[in-house]
């Protein structure tokens, strides 16, 4: 178990999801989690197309770094390839 916050990241995008929300408008689509794994604090972000977990991982990433003093040390992908350039 890592000793410090953010040295390992956990990221996980499950498959679409079209869930109308209460307007009865089309929700977001596709739901991107990062686990950190040294405090278990969970981060979701909710996207329309996955076209967009770059963004949203290059967002964390300087959150991180603004907010905590500290860069994530290792991310690591569960079951979906999120195929990210950063």
């Amino acid at each position: 178990m890592p000793q410090k916050p953010f040295h390992l990241v956990h990221m996980d995008m499950c498959r679409p999801h079209r869930v109308p929300d209460v307007s009865g408008a089309q929700s977001a689509h596709y739901f991107l989690t990062m686990l950190d794994d040294c405090t278990q604090t969970t981060w979701t972000f909710l996207m329309h197309d996955k076209s967009q977990v770059a963004q949203h991982v290059k967002h964390f990433l300087a959150y991180a770094e603004n907010h905590f003093g500290t860069c994530i040390k290792v991310a690591r992908e569960c079951v979906f390839h999120l195929n990210v350039m950063i």
